[in-house]
């Protein structure tokens, strides 16, 4: 069966960006800061998009979402906008299609040419993941602890490129396909118990779980530990093991028993830990007493944890903090650069974004600070 609703969007201006795609497939830009103007340097931090706009985002697939005033478009890699400024909000490209919104928050998926896909959409839809798209359908309140923030929606389904629904699953959330599995959410009276399906929709695992992540690296965290609680916010999955019930008040986590499951079932311990994250690179950064260490997948400890935050490892990196000051980490534990600034993300294609004096800069691998915002 294919979907075809009609979508309330004016209909879009195109233009052929195959020229935009292919610059951005021979050289990366990052999105920069000037004087409140957004634009686009290079990896050697020279501008190669003048700034010009009131925000923008990286490039996907070619393309990347800038913001003027109230209104979202796309610009190609030369900085020509392809798919004219129009929508409330814009997310990057993913396998092709983009989720846009417009101002009276009807969302919708866009082909590279802006062209609208007839695979909308009543309810929620989000964008693809491993060739599917999942769509969420009606809404109803939940019962329990978290009942202002516990919504569950009536009906799940999946689509592909073509806007074939391929999939109906009958759960009260469903999530993206990650490494060929999706997690999915069953309400009880007070809680949501935790399963992953594969595509053809036969459930993966024989237990539910009080909490799940996403596979990642051919394994995902899992938790039986009653202490904590999973409530789906909107289609958002959220796990909470806080000391109050409320999740809003985050004070101080409770410690939780978290196993590491791998895509045949087979549980190992992880560890018991106030909060953990996904595999990245090999191994996963957990939380205990106030301090982040990793482990890897045999659940023993590789790097002990002494940071006040980590993030997980990019491109043989980590970025901690430890003490007030950041850090980046080798996959040893070895602290490999220091750099004074407010906090750092992960390396993306040689570069790192960080903040410094709450503006926008980047460094490189060995250390150099490539833009910075006096640039």
């Amino acid at each position: 069966m294919i979907i075809r609703v009609v979508f309330l969007f004016v209909t879009v201006l195109c233009f052929g960006n195959e020229t935009g795609i292919g610059l951005a497939q021979s050289r990366i830009l990052f999105p920069v800061n000037v004087a409140g103007k957004a634009g686009f340097i290079d990896h050697a931090g020279k501008l190669a998009i003048e700034p010009q706009f009131d925000e923008a985002r990286d490039f996907a697939e070619g393309l990347a979402a800038v913001r003027i005033n109230i209104t979202w478009g796309y610009i190609d890699a030369a900085g020509k906008v392809v798919i004219p400024l129009q929508f409330a909000t814009a997310a990057d490209f993913s396998e092709g299609f983009a989720l846009v919104s417009n101002e009276r928050g009807q969302r919708g998926l866009i082909d590279h040419n802006g062209v609208f896909s007839t695979m909308t959409l009543h309810g929620w839809v989000y964008g693809f993941s491993e060739g599917l798209a999942r769509v969420g359908i009606g809404e109803r309140r939940g019962v329990g602890s978290f009942q202002s923030q516990m919504t569950v929606l009536e009906q799940w389904l999946f689509f592909n490129h073509d806007g074939t629904t391929v999939l109906r699953p009958q759960f009260d959330y469903v999530d993206d396909f990650h490494e060929g599995l999706a997690r999915v959410g069953r309400r009880t009276k007070d809680r949501f118990l935790i399963n992953y399906i594969h595509k053809d929709g036969r459930l993966a695992f024989v237990d539910w779980f009080m909490a799940g992540h996403s596979f990642s690296e051919g394994v995902a965290i899992v938790s039986h530990d009653p202490n904590g609680v999973t409530h789906n916010n909107y289609g958002r999955l959220d796990y909470d093991n806080f000391n109050d019930d409320a999740p809003n008040s985050f004070t101080s986590n409770k410690p939780i028993d978290f196993l590491i499951i791998d895509r045949t079932g087979n549980k190992i311990s992880a560890g018991t830990f106030e909060d953990i994250s996904d595999f990245s690179e090999g191994v996963v950064a957990f939380k205990i007493h106030g301090k982040w260490g990793y482990l890897n997948k045999q659940g023993q400890i590789v790097i002990k944890p002494q940071f006040d935050s980590a993030h997980d490892f990019s491109e043989g990196l980590a970025a901690v903090r430890e003490k007030n000051k950041n850090y980046y980490i080798n996959l040893s534990g070895e602290r490999v650069l220091s750099i004074s600034c407010d906090s750092a993300d992960d390396f993306h294609h040689g570069l790192a974004r960080m903040r410094i004096s709450g503006k926008t800069a980047y460094i490189d691998k060995t250390g150099r600070i490539v833009w910075t915002p006096s640039k």
